[in-house]
């Protein structure tokens, strides 16, 4: 869950800039399903959930009113402070203090700030760099794939088959010429199984 898509601009980055980061994700690395991105750069501050848990109730002043347990509506990334986030959608993850998680949920993958925690310019290059390490992780979101896709990787796990299939079948015809030649094998193609069984008897 997030709030209004509203992106202020940095001192290096643009609304613009992070709009356009946004529909290269997109187009790049798909939705799943029910039409949501995998991958999208948001603005920290703009961003809310819904967490179930104990609430401590306080008045303006600071005077502890009640705790209470319910379900409340909190920012996402109160830690994070005025920056941007690059997040990916998990799907198949539940957990009890997240209502909505069962629908899927958006995970931070990266905080855009150095090390002193100073914010960092969003580019497409560090996008798109981050999406790709990420998609190398375990995870239930994957993009759409194309009829084309699809069927270029079938024809790809078929050439693979028919590869490794040769390659085993060189490797055991090799093992058994040699085994031939050092008289270790004994050729029995066309052999009555009759006669086979009469010449362990004889012996």
């Amino acid at each position: 869950m997030g709030g209004a898509e509203r992106f202020p601009p940095t001192s290096m980055t643009t609304t613009h800039d992070v709009k356009h980061i946004n529909k290269q994700l997109k187009n790049i690395f798909g939705c799943v399903d029910d039409g949501r991105v995998v991958f999208r750069v948001v603005w920290a501050p703009t961003q809310v959930e819904l967490r179930h848990g104990k609430f401590n109730d306080f008045t303006e002043s600071g005077l502890y009113i009640r705790s209470i347990t319910e379900t409340r509506e909190v920012p996402k990334y109160g830690w994070a402070g005025p920056r941007y986030i690059m997040e990916r959608l998990y799907l198949g993850k539940h957990f009890v203090e997240l209502p909505m998680s069962e629908q899927g949920i958006y995970e931070s993958i990266f905080t855009f700030q150095d090390p002193n925690k100073n914010p960092l310019e969003v580019t497409w290059a560090a996008c798109n760099l981050i999406a790709k390490a990420s998609l190398g992780t375990t995870g239930v979101a994957k993009p759409k794939r194309t009829k084309k896709q699809i069927e270029d990787d079938e024809r790809e796990d078929h050439a693979r088959q028919q590869k490794e299939t040769k390659e085993y079948l060189d490797q055991e015809e090799s093992f058994l010429s040699a085994q031939l030649a050092l008289g270790s094998a004994t050729a029995l193609r066309d052999a009555d199984p009759k006669s086979l069984e009469a010449k362990e008897k004889v012996s």
